[in-house]
Formats: C-alpha cells, structure tokens, sequence
C-alpha cells in the first residue's frame, strides 16, 4: 500500500505560504481604505496559524519512535 507521506520539501512549501499569509492578515486586516476584497482576503488568511499547527504536530508525529519512551522524546526535544 502506497501511503501518502508529508515531505520536507512539501512541509517547507506550506510553511512558506503559512508565512505569506500571515504577512498578507498583518498588513491588510484594519485596513478598509484598500477595498473589501483585500480585507476580506486579509481576515480569511488568518488560517495560517492553522497551517502551522498541523505542520508542528505533523512534524512531531512523524519524528517520534515508537520504541522510544515518551518521556525520553520530550527530553530530546525540549533541550
């Protein structure tokens, strides 16, 4: 079975959106002079932090071993 797996290259691709669309909400959200359409956009693109949630919790399932102790992975990832 083929599984459809999450590259680094598709991660660092989604994250460069992510940061665009953060850029975009930051810019445009308060401000109404530019047209409805470009606030509109700029509120919608608050789904960036969305983007990065999963790509984090994504990323953090996919480095964890199962024959390691929980407690050993958050050892490692903290320090």
């Amino acid at each position: 079975m083929n599984k459809l797996k999450l590259t680094l290259n598709d991660s660092i691709a989604a994250k460069g959106l992510a940061l665009l669309l953060l850029l975009w909400h930051h810019l445009f959200y308060t401000h109404a002079e530019y047209g409805k359409l470009i606030q509109w956009t700029a509120m919608k693109s608050s789904v960036c932090v969305s983007i990065f949630v999963i790509l984090s919790g994504y990323g953090l399932a996919a480095t964890f071993k199962p024959e390691e102790s929980l407690a050993n992975f958050y050892k490692k990832k903290t320090t």
